[in-house]
């Protein structure tokens, strides 16, 4: 039927809409593909065609109804118009799709040159090809109109994913993990590092979450003899802090003597050091011409450039493949959606009798596999959602490709299953409950590393645990420490192991075990930085005694959070510990405390008699308060210890050297007098009476503050720093 202009009709409307959503099929099929060209296994894609078909369906009604507004809104009635909106429109969906599933699966990061030449090669046949519809729809007949349509989307799509299978091929180059090995001196751990340099004068410590409500029966007990000492050498007592504590928040309120609203960071939106409008304590010192060096204090990232030496805590973006890591295994996917789960298709039992197994793992391909305990269509909002996070963070990140290939055969000793990494090379080999060393992806723009664990699970199911990936210290998180980092035993691992995990009771000592091992690193680092630099402050928080307590506060207090199960049911019924987990993890918390109290003492062997020790910690813990079924709370009352260390006490009786309850701010006051530094006046916090001899004077100034500042409007966390927190538990 021949025409030259067309009323707008329902039936136009409803054309749109199909075509819509028929070709947003068509761009989930698409993506589909491109993910089973790079499988080794076409079973591998799992649900993954499913969510894309249903993710890009929905995408292409949301722009065919914007074509459609857009139609009538421009007045256009004429069949030749409305189907070059229609089918520029279409080009550009599907163009979407092709890019997103190329960049996701199969290049670099987007700042990759590569990647940018790809991208703007498709940005090009797109726009050609949105012109071309003009021409290619030149036809009066309906169903020449659409045969011009679906033929120059079917040519530009074919030509598109030719060019990026080949242009795949030439430009992908697996990265082969290898084992950590250090550049500079070998450590092989804190107390074999040579000291080189001068105690500092000034060691300001924190214990992320310590409480004396927890702390203090072990103490007592002689389990923290380190802490003790310094209780009995100086003065200790309640540092109050704020409810509701977020750590960046707090901890700047320690380090600049001032509240959130006078230092810039009041929320976990604006936990960014960019936001921070007045000089942290050790900006102070470096300015007065005392070196200081920082390790691990939240809110510290990125670094400002304002000390000798800096390494950043939370919340800084992770280049990382999922902050919770992944399972690989033979039996049930987690039971929750926490980690990813990829299956690892064999019978143990085959293993055991003699058989040998391969495995290869693209790390491109990980999200292929998601959780599925919910059926289809309860679950399929969420999961394509977190399909879709999990490419939008490989398509950021720099490790978007690289192999794992693993063996699984009988343990010669026994009959059991042995694991060798990496085939031939047989980089580690692991037995149930064990760990490889640290691995090593470097792609070229940067390094991740990461560990695997063998988890000790029924002897007829293999399960391996990789924990997240996550990158060296680079400009924004590191200032002048690459020397150090890099003699260390270990890659350094900067905080962010998700600890959300927990929700998966398989993994709970895996989880227990790599909070210990990265603190370990941390510790390691802050001893090298000791050894090797001469520094008037040196200032070290100690955040995992935060992370256990999150973690593992329902197995030490198992009544209360029975209590809450029987009185909330629901969730607090489902997470409610179990008299097997109370026996195996009940410990875990004291366990962490032990493990620090270790390390300081470490830490107190740099120093001498003149050097001053604060203790502080930015808040308290306690036990669920019905606000999470699982996880242990912040409390306001938090600890504090000022002491000269290497001193005689003057009485091993606690309660004598007792001091009064202080405020957060009141901690930069106390090391600036420590550093023989004026108090400033503008600050909330003030200097403890107890520390002032009766003939002194302490100095003050009226501030330290200049126009250095941030001068613009708070800053948010970007994305990959809100997944972070939130992958930490501390908002949902």
């Amino acid at each position: 039927m021949g025409i030259k202009r067309m009323p707008w009709m329902k039936h136009h409307i409803a054309g749109t809409l199909i075509m819509g959503l028929g070709l947003g099929a068509v761009a989930g099929l698409i993506e589909s593909i491109v993910l089973v060209v790079g499988l080794d296994e076409t079973s591998d894609i799992g649900n993954v065609p499913l969510l894309a078909v249903a993710l890009w369906s929905g995408m292409g009604l949301i722009v065919a109804g914007g074509t459609v507004a857009t139609t009538r809104r421009a007045n256009l009635d004429n069949a030749q118009q409305i189907a070059t909106v229609t089918g520029r429109t279409a080009l550009l969906l599907v163009g979407l799709a092709v890019v997103v599933s190329v960049n996701t699966r199969w290049l670099p990061d987007v700042l990759d040159p590569s990647s940018v030449a790809w991208n703007f090669a498709m940005f090009g046949v797109f726009v050609g090809g949105w012109f071309l519809t003009v021409r290619i729809t030149g036809r009066r007949t309906v169903g020449g109109l659409l045969v011009g349509v679906s033929r120059i989307s079917i040519v530009l799509v074919v030509l598109a994913v030719g060019g990026a299978f080949g242009l795949s091929r030439a430009v992908r180059e697996p990265v082969r993990l290898t084992v950590f090995a250090p550049s500079g001196q070998m450590f092989n751990g804190p107390a074999e590092i040579a000291r080189q340099a001068t105690a500092p004068d000034v060691m300001l410590l924190g214990v992320d979450a310590a409480t004396w409500d927890i702390i203090l029966p072990w103490i007592e007990a002689g389990k923290l003899p380190n802490m003790r000492k310094l209780m009995e050498q100086g003065t200790w007592g309640v540092l109050k802090s704020y409810d509701p504590s977020a750590s960046p928040v707090v901890w700047t309120s320690i380090m600049t003597g001032k509240a959130p609203e006078e230092h810039g960071l009041s929320t976990w939106a604006t936990a960014t050091a960019l936001n921070r409008k007045v000089k942290a304590v050790w900006q102070i010192a470096t300015e007065a011409g005392r070196p200081c060096a920082v390790v691990n204090v939240p809110g510290s990232h990125p670094v400002r450039d304002d000390c000798a030496l800096m390494l950043t805590g939370i919340p800084f973006p992770l280049v990382s493949l999922g902050n919770t890591g992944w399972f690989a295994t033979t039996g049930n996917p987690v039971t929750d959606d926490i980690c990813l789960s990829i299956p690892l298709r064999f019978d143990p039992a085959a293993v055991v009798s003699g058989m040998e197994v391969r495995r290869r793992i693209e790390l491109r391909d990980l999200p292929a596999s998601l959780p599925s305990r919910t059926s289809i269509p309860v679950s399929l909002l969420s999961r394509a959602a977190k399909s879709t996070s999990l490419n939008m963070e490989k398509y950021f990140g720099s490790v978007t490709f690289g192999t794992i290939e693993l063996v699984f055969k009988q343990d010669p000793t026994g009959a059991d299953i042995v694991v060798e990494g990496f085939a031939d090379d047989k980089l580690f080999t692991l037995g149930r409950g064990t760990w490889s060393p640290w691995l090593v992806a470097d792609s070229g723009r940067g390094r991740q590393s990461l560990r695997v664990h063998f988890v000790n699970t029924d002897p007829d199911e293999v399960t391996l645990y990789f924990t997240p990936f996550v990158s060296y210290p680079d400009p924004q998180r590191a200032t002048r420490a690459g020397a150090i980092v890099e003699a260390l035993s270990t890659p350094y691992v900067a905080e962010g192991v998700g600890w959300h995990i927990f929700y998966e009771s398989r993994l709970l000592s895996t989880l227990r075990e790599h909070m210990l091992n990265v603190s370990l690193n941390r510790i390691e680092a802050g001893l090298a930085i000791l050894d090797r630099m001469d520094l008037d402050l040196f200032v070290f928080v100690f955040t995992v005694t935060d992370r256990m307590q999150h973690a593992m506060m329902k197995f030490m207090e198992p009544e209360t959070y029975r209590e809450l199960a029987r009185r909330e049911g629901g969730g607090y019924a489902k997470f409610e510990p179990t008299p097997e987990q109370v026996a195996r993890h009940g410990d875990a918390i004291s366990d962490a405390y032990e493990n620090v109290d270790r390390w300081l003492g470490m830490i107190l062997e740099r120093a001498d008699a003149d050097t001053t020790v604060v203790l502080v910690s930015d808040h308290g813990a306690t036990a669920g308060k019905a606000l999470d079924p699982t996880a242990g709370e912040h409390d306001p009352n938090g600890i504090y210890i000022i002491a000269k260390t290497q001193t005689d006490a003057s009485s091993t009786e606690l309660a004598k050297t007792r001091g009064p309850e202080l405020i957060l701010e009141d901690i930069t006051p106390v090391v600036l007098h420590a550093l023989d530094l004026p108090v400033a006046l503008d600050m909330k916090g003030k200097l403890p009476a107890f520390l002032v001899a009766e003939d002194e004077t302490p100095a003050t100034v009226a501030t330290y503050e200049d126009a250095s500042g941030p001068t613009a409007g708070p800053k948010q966390l970007d994305a990959a720093l809100k997944q972070q927190i939130r992958s930490l538990g501390y908002v949902d």
